[in-house]
């Protein structure tokens, strides 16, 4: 079994708080991501190797826009 650092989840937790600071345009702080009720959907109860995608591209095989930087907001 793979061990994980104790510093692990800070690091996780930095790497989510770049993500929304770049989608949001907003400075995001260590509070402000503590505080946060956000998660990345789907939540884990939900996830079967049956699921459908969350996302799927089009026709021409493009993806939707999900998250347009500086204007979405997830925080």
């Amino acid at each position: 079994m793979p061990r994980v650092a104790p510093e692990m989840p800070d690091r996780l937790a930095v790497s989510i708080m770049g993500q929304l600071s770049c989608y949001s345009g907003k400075q995001i702080t260590w509070d402000a991501i503590n505080q946060s009720d956000y998660f990345l959907p789907p939540a884990v109860e939900d996830c079967n190797w049956d699921m459908e995608p969350p996302t799927a591209p089009d026709e021409d095989g493009v993806y939707p826009v999900c998250a347009v930087p500086g204007f979405t907001s997830n925080v």
